[in-house]
């Protein structure tokens, strides 16, 4: 009985080993950026997006719009972007990936700053092209979320991609 059973134990052994020199890098690194790296990323973003809403009805003083702006959304948004400088990845498809997030993350950085900078000296031309720079940063999470999904498809990976807005 201690011989089938050791027999047994040892095919499971090699099976699990065959099984785990099959898996493609790329697939697993995959796996861990979008599934467990990026998590705290989103959830901080999800918590940037909450404090992003709030500012519409904040307050009509330019100076505590401005404010709020500097001390809460640049402060979320430098919080995201320093959790992405900590996220190792290997292979150029992730990299890539994360690449386009950084880039999403830079846009709508330097586009707040501007709204900061334009409500400070109560330029209303200039908020509106700052405001204009913010909606257009969707387009960029949206290629990270196509780029994401194109990733997962390839790997066949289940991914939780960055919520929109």
């Amino acid at each position: 009985m201690k011989k089938r059973v050791s027999v047994y134990g040892l095919l499971l052994a090699v099976c699990l080993l065959f099984s785990a020199c099959g898996t493609d890098p790329v697939a697993e690194e995959l796996r861990q950026f979008a599934n467990e790296d990026m998590s705290e990323v989103t959830e901080k973003y999800q918590s940037f997006v909450s404090d992003y809403l709030d500012l519409a009805g904040y307050s009509t003083d330019p100076q505590e719009y401005a404010d709020y702006i500097k001390e809460t959304l640049l402060t979320d948004l430098e919080s995201i972007s320093e959790d992405l400088d900590n996220i190792e990845t290997e292979s150029s498809e992730i990299t890539d990936l994360k690449e386009k997030y950084r880039t999403f993350i830079d846009g709508y950085y330097s586009a707040f700053q501007k709204l900061a900078e334009a409500a400070e000296e109560e330029d209303s031309e200039s908020q509106k092209k700052a405001v204009e720079e913010i909606d257009n940063g969707a387009e960029a999470l949206e290629a990270y979320n196509t780029a994401l999904q194109e990733l997962a498809d390839k790997y066949d990976i289940p991914v939780v991609t960055a919520p929109a807005e």
